[in-house]
């Protein structure tokens, strides 16, 4: 009996025991169909693929991803199954398959792990990535015409690609001389008049198609904004209320320094930028968490450096005594990280330990000044100073007391690690493959992975839910053609849908307010691609019954007040003192007493 014919009679008896499903490939500029089984069991996530002689990288970064986002999708632990994934093209052993087989993969894995018989009646073509989004692939009017030829009765495959994105180089007349300018040129492909089709562009369309549930993009978006008020945790008004009178103070004592004529505009300015984010935080509380570190930072900057540069032994000790204390205090509120506050504990440990990190580069540019006395210098430390305390603060207001079960932070840190260095791997050979790059993300991505490899297991938890954030923005923006925006950004909701949901957390409400408040492009989808990464590191987390360590017991329910005449002295008094006093430190407080005598 001819392999063909074997592969079709088997794919409807696997189709009860394991999951199956077609996709199309290309083999000489025509559309071939390739049957793909996978079939499921225990394991700790790898993916292995047979049938195929050879293939790339690509593919099996696509092939995993996609087993990896149908297990999510389906409700189970990605890393606690193992996937072997059959590919097997029909009439033509030497097809073109490449990662645009996966969304075929993914819908195949889905059918496995919900026990739901398979539909081969209808044919796919998309790339998934992390995060579950259905990415272009090439040739798909090619493979559509191939569906029909195999008689399918459906033909998925990417949104927006019923339209061919070609770029084209045409003349420009610029005065007398001409030029080359690169233009991107839409041609419709027609695609419906081959045979019914469909546009997906993330897997839970996909899934739904392939199981024959009905699937509105627009109720799961207005869900979305109902799940939104749910998800939305208190500022911690306490403590924004002594980082605003800090603010404040530190705004008084600039302006008493901009009496001397030849820094007033630069510590003008810093004090107006600083007020601005003042007024921010006030009118818009759920934007506080962001605008008063950011306030207290704008005015310490210009604050340091004159003061460097006109008392520099004074500013030296009053800058090194300053950010000590309030390193101490943070690091004694560090909380431990629960089920319930997975991501507002991880980045508050992240921003201690960026705020550690960024101490000796500060503290190296100090010493230059000393030496050569180069106001760069001085600028270049003041504001790795500011920079250190602006850190330290947002670790203080995130860190709130751990809820619910505990956290196994090492093997969730080594979880996370393996998914985003997957992940990155993916990026990277897609951009190099695809041709379009994104400096920017993948960049960041680099770097909060490689921070997060060396940090310890709470921070390093916090490093790669950014590090996702900034993969996820790239995958669900590519390849992100001139209006086109609008509508991947509707898909990347829809599937950031499916994901949201529990406890609230502040990391939810500081970065839906401040996607609020811009328009659809890539700074929003990366403010809720961090949503996103937060719940699938939640579902990749391990946890455990052990029980939470408790937070420090307030001793007071009011805040106290600097003594008298302090506030006028020489030195900066760091009002982040009171939290401590609050908190039972107050050996913090004599600490800086000491170094101010």
């Amino acid at each position: 009996m001819p392999r063909p014919l074997i592969v079709l009679l088997l794919l409807p008896a696997l189709a009860l025991s394991q999951g199956a499903a077609y996709g199309i490939a290309l083999y000489k500029d025509v559309g071939v169909p390739v049957a793909v089984g996978v079939e499921v069991g225990p394991g700790n996530g790898t993916v292995e693929i047979r049938g195929l002689a050879y293939y790339d990288q690509l593919l099996l970064l696509s092939t995993t991803f996609a087993c990896w986002e149908a297990a999510v999708s389906s409700g189970h632990d990605p890393f606690a199954l193992n996937y072997t994934v059959y590919i097997n093209p029909i009439d033509a052993t030497r097809a073109l398959i490449g990662p645009s087989l996966s969304l075929a993969v993914a819908v195949a894995a889905y059918n496995a792990l919900t026990h739901t018989p398979s539909n081969l009646t209808i044919a796919y073509t998309g790339t998934v990535t992390p995060g579950g989004f259905v990415d272009f692939v090439g040739g798909v009017r090619e493979k559509a015409i191939g569906a029909r030829r195999a008689n399918f009765t459906l033909f998925v495959y990417p949104a927006l690609q019923h339209y061919d994105y070609k770029f084209e180089l045409r003349p420009r007349l610029i005065g007398v001389y001409g030029t080359l300018t690169k233009v991107l040129r839409e041609r419709p492909q027609n695609l419906s008049d081959i045979l019914p089709v469909a546009e997906v562009g993330n897997v839970y369309q996909a899934f739904a198609i392939a199981t024959s549930h009905e699937y509105d993009i627009f109720d799961n978006v207005e869900r979305l904004n109902q799940m939104v008020t749910a998800m939305v945790a208190p500022p911690p008004a306490e403590k924004l209320a002594v980082l605003k009178k800090e603010v404040h103070q530190t705004v008084n004592k600039t302006l008493k320094l901009a009496a001397q004529e030849e820094y007033r505009d630069v510590l003008a300015n810093g004090v107006a930028r600083a007020l601005s984010y003042l007024r921010l935080g006030e009118e818009r509380p759920e934007l506080a968490t962001e605008a008063y570190p950011r306030a207290l930072r704008e005015v310490l900057y210009p604050y340091f450096y004159a003061r460097l540069l006109t008392k520099s032994d004074a500013a030296i000790t009053e800058m090194q005594t300053y950010t000590d204390v309030i390193l101490q205090i943070a690091e004694k509120l560090m909380p431990d990280v629960g089920s319930e506050n997975l991501c507002d504990g991880a980045y508050a440990h992240m921003y201690l330990h960026t705020a550690k990190n960024l101490l000796p580069q500060a503290e190296k540019y100090l010493r230059y000044y000393l030496a050569f006395h180069s106001p760069v210098d001085a600028a270049y430390a003041a504001y790795g100073y500011a920079q250190v305390v602006y850190y330290t603060w947002k670790s203080i207001l995130y860190a709130e007391p751990p809820r619910s079960r505990a956290v196994e932070l090492n093997k969730t840190a080594g979880r996370l690690a393996y998914y985003v260095n997957a992940a990155l791997n993916y990026a990277e050979l897609y951009s190099t493959a695809t041709s379009v790059t994104s400096p920017q993300l993948l960049g960041d991505a680099s770097r909060n992975t490689r921070l997060g490899s060396s940090a310890p297991p709470p921070a390093a938890v916090g490093y790669y839910i950014e590090a996702l954030s900034n993969i996820l923005t790239y995958f669900a923006l590519h390849p992100s053609f001139p209006n086109t925006t609008a509508v991947k950004y509707i898909h990347f909701v829809d599937a950031l849908s499916h994901t949201a949901g529990g406890p609230p957390q502040l990391l939810y409400t500081e970065n839906i307010a401040q996607a609020n408040l811009t328009d659809i492009n890539e700074t929003r989808v990366y403010l809720l691609a961090k949503i996103y990464a937060c719940k699938l590191a939640e579902k990749l987390a391990i946890y455990t019954d052990t029980p939470l360590r408790e937070m420090p017991k307030q001793r007071a329910t009011v805040l106290p007040t600097a003594e008298p005449g302090e506030e006028s002295g020489e030195y900066l008094t760091p009002l982040a003192v009171t939290i401590g006093i609050i908190l039972g430190v107050q050996g913090l407080y004599q600490v800086f007493k000491k170094h101010k005598k």
